[in-house]
């Protein structure tokens, strides 16, 4: 069997290692549209759930001591108000078998993409699908400096390029999203002596969140989620230091945390990553099994429970997986991906959209946050943190 993954993120650089490990009998072949150093500097901070470490460990340990190398555990979860009130600091050891990780996204891909980097095709954006006379995959790609390609015909192309997938695009047509009225923006620090916070914390003003955690190297990264009504776009009314100054500190009192992220927010303000919160349709796979999908171009979701980075590494170690059992087609092998993922994964998007609440208009976060330290939402959460295939 060949089998094309078209992204080398991390669901697919994940994926393309591990399945190489596993199965000798089968060619892969990875393309990136981005070249192969492009992400040294790339994005800012994200959390990885204690879920992606157990996976890794149960699936031989893949990558866990290079990434352990070049991140912080993420041990507690802290929740406060942003005038200091402190609601709930739950430790993570109470509903997980191990921590989880905080990291810089360029240090997640740097340790993936190493694992992947010798049988990937960077500079290559997908363009558009062909088939051959058996039926096979010929993906046409453009290459950096402008030619179009054709490498091949392919049993099993994998989609892993991301919620903008065009891959997902051309076999299934753009995505459906939705949107629950929330706006986002994310700043990566560096140079942080006097960051006063470590793990991971989220601190409340109505509906407005900022979430912040340090990061190895004196780096900080912080987060702003605030109400933004039903639109594609963030108003640019909204996008002021003085708009987003007022959601998070409406009567001047901030506590020291917060009145330094947003000092940090201010002085920073044109290096802000603003987007929208939204999720999109779950798509496992479509041709008739001769495309899989994972992490984000299958199954986007929000990020309030850090899931994003971390179901796309269990979802790469479970198609590298089932890959080793040489399933008899493509199609049977897609059909076995989703019998061991579909039920994990609705469930992590059902609890992903629940622990959103505190976030929706109109709805109270304090009495939304103190019941994420009661059942059933710990039953949940050990549940999202522990049951790993």
């Amino acid at each position: 069997m060949r089998v094309g993954v078209i992204g080398t993120g991390v669901a697919g650089s994940l994926f393309l290692a591990a399945a190489q490990a596993r199965s000798r009998q089968i060619d892969l072949q990875g393309y990136d549209q981005i070249r192969s150093n492009a992400r040294d500097d790339a994005g800012t901070g994200l959390n990885i759930g204690p879920n992606a470490l157990k996976a890794l460990r149960l699936h031989g340990g893949l990558a866990v001591d290079a990434l352990r190398a070049v991140s912080l555990p993420w041990r507690r979860w802290l929740i406060a108000l942003t005038d200091g009130t402190m609601l709930i600091d739950l430790d993570l050891s109470t509903v997980s078998e191990n921590p989880g990780l905080r990291i810089r996204w360029a240090d997640l891909y740097a340790v993936l993409r190493s694992g992947s980097a010798s049988f990937t095709a960077y500079g290559r954006a997908l363009e558009a699908l062909e088939e051959d006379s058996s039926g096979r995959l010929v993906p046409i790609f453009r290459r950096d400096y402008g030619e179009l390609t054709r490498e091949g015909a392919f049993d099993l192309l994998v989609a892993a390029d991301g919620r903008y997938s065009r891959l997902r695009e051309l076999v299934d047509g753009p995505p459906r999203s939705s949107f629950p009225g929330i706006g986002t923006w994310r700043l990566l620090v560096q140079d942080v002596a006097d960051c006063p916070f470590d793990d991971f914390g989220q601190y409340f003003c109505g509906n407005a969140r900022l979430l912040s955690f340090r990061l190895p190297n004196h780096c900080a990264y912080i987060a702003g989620s605030f109400p933004c009504a039903d639109f594609i776009t963030i108003p640019d009314e909204l996008k002021t230091t003085r708009a987003q100054r007022h959601f998070f500190n409406p009567m001047d009192t901030a506590s020291p945390q917060v009145e330094w992220m947003l000092n940090k927010m201010e002085q920073n303000f044109s290096q802000l990553n603003w987007a929208r919160t939204q999720e999109i349709a779950t798509l496992n796979h479509a041709l008739g099994g001769r495309v899989l999908l994972l992490g984000d171009a299958a199954h986007a979701t929000y990020q309030t429970l850090g899931q994003g980075a971390t179901q796309a590494i269990e979802d790469a170690l479970a198609a590298a997986d089932v890959l080793r059992a040489e399933p008899a087609s493509p199609a049977a092998l897609c059909s076995d991906y989703q019998a061991r993922r579909q039920d994990r994964i609705e469930f992590m998007r059902r609890f992903t959209r629940e622990a959103t609440d505190t976030l929706l208009p109109g709805a109270d976060p304090i009495a939304g946050s103190l019941a994420k330290a009661q059942e059933p939402f710990l039953t949940n959460l050990r549940q999202l943190y522990s049951d790993v295939a």
